[in-house]
């Protein structure tokens, strides 16, 4: 007989990870939906902003990003099974979920506390952190040697400053060609661009 952690209807923790939406102030508009463009001339017109407003859509004003969330999910033991490694699997369900809708999950992904479960979270996070925080001494490509990834990020600092460079001068030139025409619905959204 194996014996396991947990047994038959006992609540355990799971961690649970899923994503929720923010809407955060544009920060090119700063939430007026609208910028300022000022020309050569001194002359200062209202243009839509495409920040927030991409492509045909109006400007909202706010910008949604999506944010990864990691919780705690209470589960009930509904059942208990050894797979073919001889591993031991945890049929389990939401407390509050649907009727025989189960998950199989091992039993080092189970926690018998809500407290543990949260320290776990913790210990997921500051790893990810870690390795985010040093994510950048890590090669491009791990087959090449240090010498080539240093020429790799020379070559695309020299293309991020051309790149600059090119977009700069074709704003300066585009908002000399912008055209301003007036919207009914609002009092100061603008712009087509003259051919």
């Amino acid at each position: 007989m194996i014996e396991t952690q947990y047994s038959l209807g006992q609540q355990v923790w799971n961690v649970r990870t899923s994503e929720t939406t923010q809407k955060e102030t544009c920060p090119d508009c700063n939430g007026e939906r609208f910028l300022i463009l000022t020309l050569g001339n001194g002359d200062t017109h209202s243009i839509k902003c495409d920040e927030c407003g991409p492509g045909y859509q109006e400007s909202t004003g706010y910008l949604i990003r999506h944010i990864p969330t990691v919780y705690p999910v209470p589960m009930i033991v509904v059942g208990v099974e050894v797979n073919k490694k001889n591993e031991v699997q945890y049929r389990v369900q939401e407390e509050f979920g649907h009727e025989g809708s189960y998950y199989l999950q091992q039993e080092d992904s189970l926690f018998g506390t809500e407290e543990a479960c949260r320290a776990k979270i913790a210990e997921l996070d500051a790893a990810e952190k870690e390795r985010e925080a040093n994510h950048y001494k890590n090669k491009v490509n791990r087959n090449k040697s240090w010498n080539a990834n240093a020429a790799y990020h020379r070559r695309a600092i020299k293309k991020a400053t051309e790149d600059i460079a090119y977009h700069t001068k074709c704003l300066n030139y585009a908002a000399g060609k912008v055209k301003f025409e007036k919207k009914e619905s609002t009092d100061a959204l603008v712009t087509e661009t003259e051919g």
